[in-house]
């Protein structure tokens, strides 16, 4: 089985790139891949750690966070 990313349930990023070539396989036709980047969330993993920053993006209540 895939690891799973426990809070989205996608495919964990480590992954992507065999997930990727897999899913394109089949359909045969030209894909496309977005990445969404949040300014200055880096910050609230590294100070509140990657469990708090899975609580925070998964709760839009918490989402409301100073700059």
């Amino acid at each position: 089985t895939v690891p799973r990313d426990r809070m989205t349930g996608l495919p964990a990023l480590d992954e992507l790139p065999a997930g990727l070539a897999a899913a394109v396989r089949p359909a045969g036709g030209p894909t496309s891949v977005i990445f969404l980047d949040i300014d200055g969330f880096t910050w609230v993993n590294d100070q509140l750690g990657h469990r708090q920053g899975d609580e925070i993006l998964s709760n839009p209540r918490l989402a409301r966070f100073p700059r």
